[in-house]
């Protein structure tokens, strides 16, 4: 095998490496949420949106992943992790590195969730004005800050989306896993639910 062979063959390796880790990653925090009464409402689904297309390159590789969750004390609240891997594809947003993102949608507490598995709510940090990417909770009602064409176009069902993130990079084990994502998630929820 050639040396270009052969790192080819290196950097596929370290890809399938990177995958278990992000496996591992959301497994994880499935688990401390879990411990929460936080259920995953996708089953084993982690992303979306991949393209198998010659002329659609660009989609072949996850951009995010993903999980969702769901309490049976908050019917109103769809909670969500995801490790943002890669700018937009359609240049929406731009990252200046790959970040782990929390959030929640609320539907107001009269009602319940209604979501058709919008899977791409996992990057809606990226949507997010002004955004910080420091562990900063951004808050958006589509209604007051988008427009009336926009909130038509997507159908929010929604009164607000709340999201935060940091850097993948700073999330090296559970322990900071759980300190800057999954205990200001629940924290945050914790006071949806009252």
């Amino acid at each position: 095998m050639s040396t270009d062979g052969k790192v080819i063959f290196a950097f596929i390796q370290e890809i399938r490496k990177f995958c278990r880790q992000i496996s591992e990653l959301l497994g994880t925090a499935d688990k401390l949420v879990g411990e929460e009464g936080w259920e995953c409402c996708i089953g084993n689904r982690c992303s979306a949106h991949h393209k198998y297309s010659l002329i659609d390159p660009h989609g072949w590789f996850l951009g995010e992943a993903f999980r969702f969750y769901q309490h049976q004390e908050a019917p109103h609240l769809l909670a969500f992790i995801a490790l943002m891997l890669d700018d937009h594809n359609q240049k929406h947003y731009f990252l200046n590195e790959p970040l782990i993102a929390a959030g929640w949608f609320d539907y107001g507490k009269e009602n319940q969730v209604v979501w058709k598995k919008e899977y791409w709510y996992s990057r809606f940090h990226g949507y997010m004005e002004n955004r910080k990417d420091d562990g900063t909770i951004h808050v958006v009602d589509p209604q007051k800050y988008w427009s009336k064409e926009e909130n038509e176009k997507y159908d929010y069902k929604f009164r607000t989306a709340h999201t935060f993130a940091v850097p993948l990079v700073l999330v090296t084990d559970t322990d900071t896993l759980k300190s800057k994502i999954t205990d200001p998630l629940i924290r945050e929820l914790n006071k949806s639910i009252k």
